[in-house]
């Protein structure tokens, strides 16, 4: 039987990244503090490593895997999904290679960005849609674990220009592309 393979990774930000948590229905609206993802002290900013995979690889939104394989991504999109695990579960985000915890907005990094986004409404329409949303400004960056178990499909050299690609042309957090863009600072 292959051996599973093994990865410590940590990714810089070279743009802040910004928060939209989804609150579980278009309906509930969250206060800005509320828009981010915390560890279970409710303090430390976290991304879920699914939001990491998301990045990787979506049958439904921009990824990597739709970058570098085009129409030909769901077999990859799906063994990203199937076959690589990232540890821990919530991906504590570091400032200066401590965890960023949120106090209040305007100390340690964090601000609120007011902007006012375009919706598609139609083929040629688009709406407004002011949004009020949390940011970290840079430095940031992500530490975690990977797991890549046996198979076919994808190979941990594939992974990394997944990461390479997803890192500069998708991001993380929302707003992406914009927002939460990041390069591979180590990969070990």
């Amino acid at each position: 039987m292959e051996k599973m393979e093994q990865a410590k990774v940590s990714l810089r930000g070279i743009r802040p990244i910004m928060f939209d948590r989804y609150a579980g229905d278009n309906d509930t609206q969250l206060q800005t503090e509320e828009k981010m993802y915390y560890a279970p002290d409710k303090k430390t900013v976290v991304i879920p490593s699914q939001n990491i995979l998301g990045m990787l690889g979506s049958n439904f939104f921009d990824c990597a895997t739709k970058r570098k394989y085009g129409r030909a991504r769901e077999t990859k999109t799906n063994a990203v999904q199937g076959f690589l695990d990232i540890t821990p579960m919530k991906v504590p985000l570091l400032r200066d290679g401590k965890p960023a915890v949120f106090t209040e907005f305007g100390k340690d990094g964090f601000y609120i960005d007011e902007s006012t986004a375009r919706i598609k409404k139609s083929a040629n329409q688009f709406v407004p849609n002011f949004k009020v949303r949390p940011v970290l400004d840079l430095p940031w960056s992500l530490d975690f674990d990977l797991e890549l178990f046996p198979n076919s499909e994808i190979t941990m050299k594939d992974v990394m220009d997944l990461f390479a690609i997803g890192g500069l042309y998708v991001g993380l957090g929302t707003w992406r592309g914009r927002y939460g863009k990041c390069v591979i600072d180590k990969w070990n």
